[in-house]
């Protein structure tokens, strides 16, 4: 397997979200945001940062925008105050509803050309080689 070939499949992907994304007025930044809190709910900030494998300014200026949009919260850690904790409002599950899932519809209009068989093998696949990216790379594990 050559990585040109991931790497292009992940652009077609890319391209064919941004589009979307772009649509309903979000960066891909503030999707994946708004995507990461609506699956795991309330986060701290620096743990968005590790999750999502962005810089902290990054996260920090998707996150003023989505704020004041009402889209998401962030307040203060009770124990901790140099903490953040972030939470997506009703709003922003609302404003993600319907593209939540865009890069899912994406593969599978485009592994149509797999068989059963075969999709399963190329899951089975991405799933160990993520993990084996996961257990070589110093970042929190996706969940």
């Amino acid at each position: 397997m050559e990585f040109h070939t991931l790497n292009l499949l992940c652009r077609y992907a890319q391209s064919y979200g941004r589009e979307r994304i772009r649509s309903v007025g979000l960066t891909n930044t503030s999707f994946l945001i708004l995507c990461l809190l609506s699956g795991h709910g309330a986060l701290q900030q620096d743990k968005i940062v590790l999750m999502l494998m962005m810089g902290k300014t990054t996260v920090a200026k998707a996150l003023g925008p989505l704020e004041k949009a009402g889209l998401v919260q962030r307040h203060t850690h009770p124990s901790d105050r140099r903490k953040v904790i972030v939470n997506i409002t009703e709003a922003g599950r609302q404003k993600i509803s319907g593209i939540q899932h865009i890069y899912d519809e994406w593969l599978e209009n485009n592994a149509k050309c797999l068989t059963t068989e075969e999709h399963k093998i190329f899951d089975d696949i991405c799933r160990r080689l993520a993990k084996n990216a996961e257990l070589s790379t110093e970042i929190l594990p996706f969940e």
